[in-house]
């Protein structure tokens, strides 16, 4: 066989194989837009985001009579890959049941927010969209005369898995925090701080090595797949967010598919018990899928290090961390920890990554936030 017969053959099977890692395509649909729903234009200056507001008397199931006149707002940031609707019920209620305000939206290309390709994670666009989130409240909150359950003067950030290392990323910059000192408090939860190449990728290798050198093939396969995409069709291609281990897709340890798809699961069971709000009308609105462009996962194993500036950071910081977290380890957030100077820490022992969020040692956190919070934003 010659050696140009056996390149053909090589780049069809490659592309056949490529092919076939191909999950449904993202699309947007606004269906669960309400009354609560605020537009407004993300980090990027063009692209529409869209999130909603849980006001703390709004919930009907939530008593919180004690907490009278304005109260604090959460802006809440998400992880990798998911939209305001997904997972994060049980905070909001807590947090509105606590005398807090909570504003939740969706990245550019995620959920109800504009923006195509659809499902692009990009760090820095996520950031500037938390920003741009920020100013936003700030903004309509002074000139607004239908807001009087929200003080613009004590906002907290709270950012989970990817969106941890977001809040972070943001709050060290020393611009940021110049411009808006009602930025009171932060909690940056089981968060992303270093690059995946360091805390996933090589710890794969050296744990299973031989489902990560499978995972890392169809990872190399699928840019392959990008690549023709972008050349001959001039559209992305798309590669699963989370599957078991050894399968095509980005996240891949033990635990990270059923951990993950609990959080998506999750809306569904905040909507069966009827306690929710006009935000989770309904997640088949949203056109998730289990899938982000595949240079996503780039962006993140190559590039993001949001431990690189925390040092900066003058706010108030709760860093919660979860023992035997293989996405994000522990021992990264212990290190910014110890470099960002008003911090608190707390490492959840014996849990996973995505134990955190319902696991045995939820309600312990979730009270420890809550407290934090209370501290420097009630001055409880």
């Amino acid at each position: 066989m010659s050696l140009s017969a056996f390149f053909v053959i090589a780049v069809a099977i490659v592309v056949a194989l490529t092919i076939s890692i191909s999950p449904e395509e993202p699309f947007q649909r606004l269906e669960s837009v309400s009354k609560n729903t605020v537009e407004y234009i993300g980090g990027d200056g063009k692209t529409t985001l869209r999130g909603h507001w849980h006001y703390m008397h709004s919930n009907a199931n939530v008593e919180n009579e004690e907490y009278e006149g304005p109260g604090p707002v959460i802006v809440m940031a998400h992880g990798f890959g998911l939209t305001q609707t997904q997972g994060l019920h049980n905070y909001i209620t807590a947090f509105q049941k606590a005398g807090m305000n909570v504003f939740t939206f969706d990245y550019a290309t995620f959920g109800q927010s504009d923006g195509v390709p659809r499902h692009q994670v990009c760090p820095k666009s996520h950031v500037a969209d938390l920003r741009s989130t920020v100013e936003m409240i700030t903004a309509r909150i002074h000139t607004s005369t239908t807001m009087e359950e929200v003080d613009p003067n004590r906002i907290g950030l709270w950012g989970t898995s990817l969106g941890g290392g977001h809040v972070l990323q943001l709050a060290s910059d020393p611009s940021f925090i110049r411009q808006h000192p009602s930025v009171r408090a932060i909690i940056s939860q089981v968060p992303h701080l270093t690059l995946g190449l360091q805390s996933l990728v090589i710890p794969s290798l050296q744990q299973t090595p031989v489902d990560a050198i499978k995972g890392l093939g169809f990872f190399a396969s699928a840019l392959i797949k990008w690549s023709l995409y972008r050349l001959f069709l001039n559209k992305p291609s798309y590669y699963p967010l989370v599957g078991m281990p050894g399968s095509p897709a980005m996240m891949q340890n033990p635990g990270d598919y059923a951990g993950y798809l609990r959080l998506v699961e999750a809306e569904k069971d905040a909507n069966s018990d009827g306690t929710r709000t006009d935000a989770h009308a309904s997640e088949t609105g949203t056109g998730w899928t289990n899938a982000a462009t595949t240079v996503s996962g780039l962006k993140i194993v190559l590039q993001y290090r949001p431990i690189q500036h925390v040092e900066s950071i003058v706010t108030p910081t709760l860093l919660i961390a979860a023992e035997n977290d293989t996405l994000c380890p522990a021992k990264f957030v212990k290190e910014a920890h110890k470099k960002i100077p008003q911090s608190e820490y707390y490492e959840a022992q014996h849990m996973g990554h995505f134990d955190i969020y319902n696991g045995r040692e939820f309600q312990v956190t979730l009270e420890k936030e809550i407290l934090f919070f209370q501290k420097y934003l009630h001055g409880v």
